[in-house]
């Protein structure tokens, strides 16, 4: 019996390891687009404002990929699918570049965003059935392949980036949804005037800070309450966001503090949420799949909104867009927490339960005669 529950072990951390490492795709798209952005943008020979879409296409594709996920589901067995959406994304990670046209560009990078949603769903839903009893540390562990992947990412493409500079039209489309691939982009178009090597450094130091938030709540997690974890996060991204907001070019040390503590503190703030939420409304493929829709809607919508602000106020609207959002979801958390806690969701008792219950009134019926 030892034996067999050791193989088990083993077993399901093998298959994490094996999650961990196919989430790192996903971490090299989110890593990849924002350091190269203006690059593409002079390859394919388009304004930035419309090389800028491809946040929305990506998003878009993310979507269609986590609604295919959910429906092929029950007909496909997902270590399969997602063996062949690791496969077939690495392959449009190679392709991508290859042919300098907008429209093969924007299907590579649509296609980019389908297997991306592929993945974050098989992923996360095959970690919620491995480890049924510990949630908290498959959640934590896999997203970690993310951050890592997103860290090295920025150093390989840094020897690659030109050094030119390019004028930002009129009608930009700059937003705040992923951070770090906007990085650059603010950097270079901002008061800064930083260049893509520099930007391309600030972006690996946020997401340095991203893996070391994911492993500083992977351990605290053992230890401490989800919603402290939770509460501590979200008012390390308040200070954040308020640093980014108050940094200016006689300030930069701001800039670059801020920047690594956004990534320090969201870092683990969807993986956290998602088990901490399994307390009220149980961790399924449908929570799942309307949590990750959520954040494919949040790269659609918040464009738009985040375009016509940078026009009228200017680039530092965008860090007090950052500001605003984080003031969101610390909104959102508290109205979750009230709801969850008025509307607790329980299970049917189990087996072991109502057992210990009838004995429980038997034994007060033998005791009242």
């Amino acid at each position: 019996m030892e034996n067999q529950s050791s193989s088990e072990r083993s077993s399901r951390f093998i298959q994490t390891l094996w999650l961990t490492y196919a989430f790192s795709l996903i971490g090299f798209n989110n890593g990849i687009l924002g350091p190269a952005l203006l690059d593409l943008q002079f390859l394919v020979k388009v304004n930035l404002d419309t090389i800028s879409n491809l946040f929305i296409v990506s998003g878009v594709g993310f979507i269609i990929g986590t609604i295919t996920a959910m429906v092929l589901k029950k007909y496909v067995d997902t270590e399969l699918f997602l063996g062949l959406s690791v496969l077939f994304g690495s392959v449009i990670n190679i392709i991508l570049p290859v042919v300098p046209v907008y429209a093969y560009v924007v299907i590579m990078t649509l296609l980019q965003g389908i297997f991306k949603g592929l993945i974050d769903f098989c992923v996360l839903i095959m970690c919620n059935v491995i480890w049924k009893d510990n949630k908290s540390f498959a959640f934590q562990f896999v997203c970690i392949g993310a951050g890592i992947s997103s860290f090295i990412v920025p150093f390989i493409a840094k020897p690659f980036l030109s050094e030119t500079h390019f004028k930002h039209s009129t009608d930009s489309d700059m937003y705040t949804e992923s951070f770090g691939d906007l990085l650059t982009e603010f950097g270079v178009i901002s008061d800064f005037h930083y260049t893509k090597s520099t930007m391309a450094i600030m972006t690996s130091m946020y997401w340095g800070s991203f893996v070391f938030g994911r492993i500083m709540n992977l351990i605290f997690s053992k230890y401490i309450n989800l919603f402290v974890v939770l509460t501590v996060n979200l008012a390390g991204l308040l200070c954040a966001t308020t640093m980014l907001v108050l940094a200016t070019v006689s300030r930069p040390i701001l800039f670059w503090i801020g920047t690594v503590l956004i990534g320090l503190f969201s870092s683990s703030l969807l993986p956290t949420a998602l088990v901490w939420s399994d307390k009220y409304v149980p961790v399924s493929g449908f929570t799942i799949t309307t949590t990750l829709i959520a954040s494919g809607m949040g790269e659609i919508v918040v464009p738009r909104i985040g375009g016509a602000v940078f026009d009228t106020e200017g680039p530092p609207s965008l860090m007090i867009m950052m500001l605003v959002a984080a003031l969101f979801e610390i909104a959102f958390f508290i109205g979750l927490a009230l709801v969850g806690n008025a509307l607790v969701i329980k299970s049917p008792p189990s087996e072991d339960e109502q057992s210990k219950q009838i004995v429980k009134e038997n034994h007060n019926r033998f005791l009242q005669g």
